[in-house]
């Protein structure tokens, strides 16, 4: 649990910056929806994707069933709401 606290990430700024431009875009034309959706693919590829190494290079191997754990119910809560996005008809 004390590794959680101690490691460090970084974000390479154009991630940041296609974020940005991308939900201000999105929020400008009234895309609500679609915007909270690919801010979630963001947070989810930051928080998981983008930190792969960290996953393979743990020696733990509970430490590994968990982080793909939560990545795999990441990818199904992608799946849902994308399901949820293409059925809604509002």
């Amino acid at each position: 649990m004390e590794s959680l606290f101690e490691g460090s990430m970084s974000i390479p700024l154009y991630q940041i910056i296609t974020l940005l431009i991308i939900m201000t875009v999105a929020l400008l034309f009234g895309f609500l929806k679609m915007g909270l959706f690919l801010s979630y693919i963001f947070v989810f590829y930051w928080g998981n994707i983008l930190n792969i190494r960290s996953i393979f290079g743990s020696t733990d191997p509970n430490d590994t069933t968990l982080s793909f754990a939560f990545v795999g119910f990441g990818f199904i809560i992608i799946l849902l709401a994308m399901l949820g996005f293409i059925l809604n008809k509002e």
